[in-house]
């Protein structure tokens, strides 16, 4: 179990510390009811958020513009979303990016808190 900081900047702006689990290079935790998994793999960042209404697969890639998919449940409905990454720095405990999807702009901060057994206070 990880301890994460999660900042987002945008339509809605989103400043979190949640509970979560990292396996090398995979990230994964709740934001509210929102499933959120994070994947590194070299200059590239894949973010997959789900719950009961969509899933939203983003890709960034540091060095080209991506497609990213966004599937509406119900009529399921699937959008191409064309997403700029601006900034993209990945570390071991931190990821900063950066990036445009259809022209609105972003900014994601992950970062590791507290790695190791998290014990619940008792107050």
């Amino acid at each position: 179990m990880v301890k994460l900081h999660i900042k987002l900047i945008g339509d809605d702006n989103l400043d979190i510390n949640v509970s979560g689990i990292k396996n090398k290079n995979k990230y994964k935790y709740m934001e509210n009811n929102i499933s959120v998994t994070v994947k590194t793999d070299n200059d590239k960042l894949y973010i997959d958020r789900i719950c009961n209404e969509y899933i939203i697969n983003l890709v960034f890639d540091k060095n080209n513009n991506t497609e990213s998919t966004y599937t509406v449940f119900g009529g399921t409905k699937k959008f191409i979303l064309n997403t700029i990454t601006n900034k993209l720095k990945i570390n071991d405990n931190k990821i900063e990016l950066e990036y445009e999807i259809e022209g609105n702009k972003f900014k994601y901060l992950l970062e590791v808190v507290h790695e190791g057994e998290i014990k619940k206070s008792n107050k």
